[in-house]
Order: structure tokens, then C-alpha cells, then sequence
């Protein structure tokens, strides 16, 4: 499948996509530059909760990577914004205390808790990562390893899915499911030609 006319944005998920057994997958970071290069705005997406965005930041850094906190989109930061905007301001974290971090704004109580748990594939969870760009849904494309929770979460909220043949990927698995991505990449690496590089 060709990429539409105006792809807007790109999601691309962190474990088995960009890094896997915490060192990146070979093509990786030639592919995120080629998106600087174009100008194509993306996000590092994750549902990772064990570890804040901060974390998650300085890794990606160590491993050359050159992301500022705003392309590394998790969990909790998209529960934060999700809290936020529903006007709820009060929760009990359930969370290792080193995420408290990225739940800024948001009161720690006990009694009285409000409470939503959003991640992928939940579509708030991409409708929130894809207006962190100040892009449209239909125009951003969604990669990852997972069917289910990236290439099945994106399709759900209007985005194109694009499913890569590295990290959990398991051939048997498209033909056990109902989703069909929109498009296969052997890996990240191949993104570059994808996008006319």
C-alpha cells in the first residue's frame, strides 16, 4: 500500500518497533530522521507504566536519539491530558511513585478519587497523541508490532495502521484476526523508502 497523498503525522510505537532488549532495532533512528528531514511531525507512543516519561527520554537520548520531551507520548502522560480535559482533577494513583511526575496538575487523594485509565488501544489514547501534533486522525499514520493495540487501536480512531515485522510480531497472528493493517513493513528501517526518501 502507498502512504496517502498528505500523510500528516506519524505514531510509532517505542518497544519492538524502535528499540527492542533496550537498544534500538537497526533502522530506527535513520528512519526518525528522515521524518525531521521532511518535516514530518511524529511521537514515540507507549503504554508502558513502569517508568516516567523522563526516563523513557534519557534512554532514547543515550541511545542517539535527539527527542524532546513532547515526541515521547505514554500512558500516564495521555491519562493526564485525558483527566484534564474531562475536567477531572482527582484520582488515587495506582502508579510506581516515580510516575507521579508526569500526572502534573492532577491531586492525589485517597477519598473521594475520579478515575479513568486510558492507554492503547484505547481511541482517546491516539486522538490525543495525534492532536499533541495538531494533526487530524485520518492523516496520521500508526506503527507498531502489536495488531491488536497499535495497528487495531489506531484503525478504531480513524488513523492508518501499519503493522512491523519486528518485536512481538508473529506471522500467524493476521490470520487469527479480524484487523487487517493497512500496510506491513519488515521493519521501521523501511520507512524511509516508504515515504519517498
Amino acid at each position: 500500500m502507498a502512504l496517502p497523498e498528505r500523510v500528516g503525522g506519524f505514531l510509532i510505537d517505542l518497544d519492538g518497533t524502535v528499540i527492542e532488549g533496550g537498544e534500538l532495532i537497526p533502522g530506527a533512528a535513520e528512519a526518525l530522521t528522515t521524518l525531521v528531514q521532511k518535516k514530518i511531525p511524529y511521537r514515540i507512543v507507549t503504554n508502558t507504566t513502569s517508568k516516567p516519561r523522563s526516563a523513557i527520554l534519557a534512554k532514547l537520548n543515550a541511545l542517539g536519539l535527539e527527542l524532546q520531551p513532547e515526541q515521547v507520548i505514554t500512558a500516564p502522560i495521555i491519562g493526564r491530558d485525558y483527566l484534564r480535559r474531562q475536567g477531572i482533577t482527582r484520582c488515587f494513583p495506582l502508579l510506581k511513585p516515580s510516575l507521579l511526575e508526569d500526572l502534573t496538575a492532577i491531586e492525589f487523594v485517597e477519598t473521594s478519587p475520579q478515575a479513568v485509565l486510558i492507554g492503547k488501544p484505547a481511541q482517546d489514547f491516539f486522538l490525543l497523541a495525534c492532536e499533541s501534533m495538531g494533526v487530524p486522525c485520518e492523516t496520521t499514520v500508526v506503527i507498531g508490532d502489536d495488531l491488536e493495540a497499535d495497528v487495531g487501536g489506531a484503525k478504531a480512531a480513524g488513523c492508518i495502521g501499519v503493522l512491523v515485522q519486528t518485536g512481538k510480531f508473529r506471522p500467524d497472528q493476521i490470520e487469527k484476526s479480524k484487523i487487517n493493517p493497512d500496510a506491513i513493513l519488515a521493519s521501521l528501517a523501511y520507512l524511509p523508502s516508504w515515504v519517498g526518501d
